[in-house]
């Protein structure tokens, strides 16, 4: 018989409902009771447990007493804040599930002292778009070597929420609270998904060169307008080791389709992020060109067949939360552990030291 693991949240949000995700994950994950949430504001966890059809009474105001009462733990907070309850899960040995980027930079997470996850605990990024069965299929066929040498990668990445004006000055547009904008934010998935992709331990990118732009420059806060102090739109073109070339367009502000084209030896490969059960591949014959598009529906596993209608990297979120909740109870490294996420956002910050500003 499988031991109940208890599961928390720290930090429930109030823009995206990240934290929304990991709960259903949770709640779906066989063995698993969900014990409780701490957030700053007491009522704010109140009302997000109410919303979520949960009782009050696991609201806990004490967050050292929600990480010893749990076996596992997500951090959903701002970014400013994922040292602090990283370090406290890792000390208390409460393995943690973290949500991207891992901090809001690097030197946060040096001066903190943290060098590994201490023997036995799983330290894990919610690196959610690795679950979606059409970015599955397609790794399958680039590691089984199907489709060839890779010629060009082409991924774009946005949401429009923040394209409104009238949203505030979150914490998200400030520097010293987030770290970078749209690079920190699609692009920690993005560099993710190009090393799920062509099995890179951590990004490789061969002289890159990269543009940003803030094309909403002020925001109101507290009656006042301010500043925003990173980029709603990064791109960049960069090399790949094997001589390929990849091209990414980041934008807080949408994009006008998320996802991914992949030209190969042997295929073309298409993955919309919006029809995230397929793939569409076009492959090639040799001394032929390519044939015309087949779509791959690859079989939906799990959660995938739950219709509770969350968006769907919020359901390959819920599906990396079964995963992470497996990986406990094996004792297994995650390929996606504290140090991965650590390389990524080193990545990401020197892009941003290197990109053109405009």
């Amino acid at each position: 018989m499988k031991t109940t693991i208890k599961a928390g949240i720290i930090g429930t949000g109030k823009a995206t409902g990240i934290a929304m995700a990991h709960l259903r994950g949770y709640l779906t994950a066989e063995d698993v009771e969900f014990i409780g949430a701490y957030n700053r504001d007491p009522e704010g966890t109140r009302a997000w447990l109410r919303d979520s059809g949960l009782s009050e009474d696991l609201c806990y105001e004490d967050v050292d007493a929600l990480i010893r009462d749990a076996d596992v733990i997500s951090i959903c907070t701002p970014n400013f804040a994922h040292v602090e309850y990283v370090k406290k899960c890792l000390e208390a040995g409460t393995h943690v599930l973290c949500e991207k980027p891992l901090c809001r930079a690097t030197e946060d997470w040096d001066a903190a002292g943290i060098s590994a996850c201490p023997e036995g605990v799983v330290g894990m990024m919610d690196f959610n778009y690795r679950q979606l069965p059409g970015l599955r299929a397609l790794h399958e066929k680039l590691a089984s070597g199907e489709l060839g040498r890779v010629y060009t990668i082409r991924l774009a990445m946005g949401a429009p929420r923040l394209a409104n004006e009238a949203v505030p000055l979150e914490w998200r547009f400030r520097r010293s609270l987030s770290g970078t904008g749209a690079v920190g934010d699609f692009g920690s998935h993005a560099l993710d998904m190009l090393c799920y992709l062509l099995g890179m331990e951590i990004p490789q990118l061969i002289a890159p060169a990269a543009r940003k732009s803030t094309f909403i420059r002020e925001r109101m806060y507290n009656g006042d307008m301010k500043p925003v102090e990173n980029d709603d739109m990064f791109a960049v073109q960069a090399g790949l080791p094997g001589g390929g070339t990849l091209q990414l367009e980041l934008c807080r502000l949408g994009v006008v389709q998320n996802g991914l084209e992949l030209v190969a030896e042997h295929g073309m490969a298409t993955f919309d992020l919006m029809k995230p059960d397929r793939l569409t591949l076009r492959p090639r014959e040799t001394n032929a060109g390519y044939g015309k598009p087949q779509e791959i529906l690859p079989d939906p596993r799990g959660i995938w067949k739950d219709p509770s209608g969350l968006p769907s990297p919020y359901i390959a979120c819920a599906e990396n939360v079964h995963k992470f909740v497996d990986l406990v109870r094996e004792g297994k490294r995650p390929d996606t552990d504290l140090s991965y996420g650590y390389a990524i956002l080193k990545t990401i910050e020197e892009l941003d030291d290197a990109a053109v500003e405009g």
